[in-house]
């Protein structure tokens, strides 16, 4: 018997059937592929619960199936080799006994989730903070937290910080702007504090980032 979040392997030439024990709704997502295996039986056959990261795993596979982005049928087989490999490695993990979030919650947390990054994105030339972030989108502070966590595996602040030294490579590269220009730009305290930052993601400063461009 499957329970919520659960998911079953079988093998070839195998044949099963589908039902549902009560009156309560189900949905499920069949997919059928041929693999080689050297020992398929340690996935066959054998219920998996889905644990946070390989749950995490399925929604990308799924949510990818249905894009007509070019060479989303290359991310959707790196999708599909990442719940695979998440299965064979299944026994070896860390039991995760976090509850899954429902249909519904994961929905609205994609929602506001994808209103967020829609935000930071265009005012990343702007000081954000999180207390903007949590005025703006009606959310606590930890619930902004738990929301990047769960879904981005990072917080908040080092996504904006990220987000802005990646963007900061792309001012570089226009070369219309001076180092410091840049800093100003967005947001960052002084030249100084950029450049480590800078230089502590990327192992480069961003003056020999520039000639390492331009040379």
């Amino acid at each position: 018997t499957l329970n919520s979040s659960d998911l079953i392997i079988y093998g070839k030439n195998q044949f099963h059937t589908q039902a549902v024990n009560n009156d309560l709704s189900c949905s499920y997502l069949t997919i059928m592929f041929d693999m080689k295996c050297d020992d398929e039986r340690l996935i066959c056959n054998k219920i998996f619960h889905c644990r946070k990261e390989l749950y995490k795993s399925i929604r990308k596979f799924a949510k990818n199936i249905s894009s007509e982005i070019p060479y989303s049928e290359n991310l959707i087989l790196s999708n599909f080799h990442e719940i695979i490999i998440r299965l064979f490695q299944y026994d070896y993990l860390d039991v995760d006994d976090a509850k899954l979030p429902t249909e519904s919650q994961q929905h609205f947390q994609d929602e506001i989730l994808e209103r967020i990054l829609a935000y930071i994105n265009k005012m990343i030339c702007s000081p954000i903070n999180i207390e903007e972030l949590c005025s703006k989108f009606a959310i606590s502070r930890s619930s902004l937290q738990t929301l990047f966590k769960n879904n981005l595996n990072t917080s908040p602040k080092k996504y904006i910080n990220d987000l802005k030294l990646s963007k900061s490579k792309e001012l570089i590269k226009e070369n219309k702007y001076t180092i410091s220009e840049i800093a100003f730009m967005l947001g960052f305290n002084s030249i100084h504090y950029f450049s480590r930052a800078f230089t502590q993601h990327y192992e480069i400063s961003p003056s020999e980032y520039a000639q390492t461009v331009f040379k």
